[in-house]
């Protein structure tokens, strides 16, 4: 009988599912109204555009990819001695409680050897590699903007 109570207390603790929530399994990374600008059939490099809010601790974005295009980048524009260039960015801080915005001009996502037209109502989908959220699949869509 006492063989029988334990046995099933075993399996009763060892057969149930987790229920525990950890704070580090939580979405703090949200994107949100990613697009990216219609181009003409000919065009091989495009670029993507969002707002990345943080409601958690620090995150770093770590990279990009998408079956849309060759190579994916993280890109930002900046003005050195009078003139705007774009720079590859290898890491991107996410602050802790903030939105960085992704926009023409600034930020953005580039799409390097597009394998297809980014024609107005088209849809793709997007990779956004975190150092702590993991890998964020989002879907993109073309507009004429």
């Amino acid at each position: 009988m006492r063989r029988a109570f334990f046995l099933s207390l075993f399996l009763v603790v060892f057969s149930s599912p987790a229920v525990s929530v950890s704070a580090d399994n939580s979405p703090d990374i949200e994107i949100e109204n990613a697009w990216a600008r219609a181009l003409p059939a000919v065009a091989v490099n495009g670029a993507a555009y969002m707002q990345i809010r943080n409601t958690g601790a620090s995150d770093t974005l770590l990279g990009a990819s998408s079956a849309i295009a060759n190579s994916v980048e993280v890109h930002n524009h900046i003005h050195e001695n009078g003139v705007m260039k774009m720079v590859h960015l290898d890491t991107l801080e996410i602050a802790s409680d903030s939105t960085v915005n992704f926009k023409p001009g600034g930020l953005h996502i580039m799409l390097l050897g597009l394998n297809e037209p980014l024609t107005v109502g088209k849809k793709f989908t997007l990779n956004l590699e975190f150092e702590k959220s993991g890998e964020q699949t989002i879907t993109v869509e073309v507009r004429k903007q």
